[in-house]
C-alpha cells in the first residue's frame, strides 16, 4: 500500500495541473495589472486568488510514472482535499503560448479525489 503522504502529494499534484490546464485551456487565465504583461509568446498572470470548492476529481484507468514511486496499484478510493497553495513561477505552454503565473493562492474546499483502477509505477 502506498503512504498516505505520498499518495496525498501526488493527488494534490494532480490536482494543480489540472487548475493550471483550466486556467489557460478554459481561458480563466486573464492578465490584470501593470505586472500582467502579454506579448505573441507570453501571457503573464500575476497576483490571483483560485477558490475551488465542492466538486470531485475523478481519474480512472489511468498509470503514474515518476523516480521514487514504487509499484502500487489503486483499485478504488477516494480521497478528501482541503489545502492551499502559494506558488510563484509556474510555467505552462498552451498552444505556442507560455502562461506565467506569478504570486497564485489556490484554496481547495471540499474536493473529493477518486481513484479507480489507477497504477503507480517506477519511472
Amino acid at each position: 500500500m502506498l503512504p498516505n503522504t505520498k499518495l496525498g502529494g501526488i493527488v494534490l499534484a494532480i490536482s494543480v495541473l489540472l487548475v493550471g490546464t483550466v486556467a489557460v485551456g478554459g481561458g480563466l487565465a486573464q492578465p490584470t495589472g501593470d505586472d500582467a504583461r502579454t506579448s505573441a509568446d507570453e501571457v503573464r498572470i500575476v497576483d490571483e486568488e483560485i477558490v475551488i470548492d465542492d466538486g470531485t476529481l475523478t481519474i480512472s484507468d489511468t498509470t503514474i510514472r515518476g523516480p521514487g514511486l514504487g509499484e502500487h496499484h489503486i483499485e478504488d478510493r477516494t480521497y478528501a482535499v482541503d489545502s492551499t497553495l502559494r506558488f510563484d513561477g509556474f510555467h505552462v505552454t498552451y498552444d505556442g503560448t507560455e502562461y506565467t503565473f506569478c504570486r497564485i493562492t489556490v484554496h481547495f474546499e471540499d474536493i473529493g479525489v477518486h481513484l479507480q483502477d489507477v497504477h503507480i509505477t517506477e519511472g
